[in-house]
């Protein structure tokens, strides 16, 4: 968890740095973006090079269905077998979608659902404060992909210079959503494979 978010914090940084070097440096090249020191600075720069409307994707699924499917955190418990919890995540009346998620991360779920804040600042809160400098907001989470029994997870940022698509872990994408009142989805086709697994 640690490292998603030092890479989110750095892709965040690398954001602002890039917006605030094309305003104040006269005659730069685009090629200076290639020259950006760290693998998510690389990244980044890569990644632009393939979007559109100004849109940075850091992000190696691309989805082709368009159509999203709302899901309603339920809540937590504890799985029987091992340490770890069961997160629901409805999609009807009567289905849930159910994955296991980590300690630490039902932890900051469980702080969220119940409103309880921590006397002193948790991971997530200093990501949260970094996203509230940059001046940006969470659009969406989406729920894209079950891959080998594994979930993946999409945080869709809002920045001044257009939307960043980060790659993330359902369980760290639903803490940033509850903390920030966003919408969270999935796809048909996501929801089949579930059903089907």
């Amino acid at each position: 968890m640690t490292y998603i978010l030092i890479a989110v914090a750095s892709v965040i940084a690398g954001w602002l740095a890039r917006g605030f070097l094309n305003k104040h440096v006269i005659n730069t090249p685009n090629q200076s973006n290639r020259q950006a020191t760290g693998q998510i600075g690389q990244q980044i720069a890569q990644t632009q090079e393939q979007t559109v409307d100004g849109r940075i994707s850091v992000n190696t699924r691309k989805q082709k269905e368009t159509e999203k499917i709302p899901l309603t955190v339920e809540g937590l418990n504890e799985a029987e077998l091992d340490k770890s919890y069961n997160l629901y995540l409805a999609y009807n009346d009567t289905e849930k979608l159910c994955m296991s998620v980590g300690y630490f991360e039902a932890q900051s779920i469980a702080l969220e659902i119940e409103n309880m804040k921590p006397n002193r600042p948790l991971t997530f809160d200093v990501l949260q404060t970094l996203m509230l400098a940059g001046h940006f907001t969470v659009k969406e989470i989406v729920i894209d992909a079950l891959i080998d029994r594994i979930f993946y997870a999409t945080v869709v940022l809002q920045g001044r210079e257009g939307e960043i698509d980060l790659d993330t872990r359902p369980s760290d994408a639903v803490v940033i959503a509850l903390k920030n009142n966003a919408p969270v989805y999935t796809y048909k086709s996501v929801l089949q494979m579930y059903q089907n697994r």
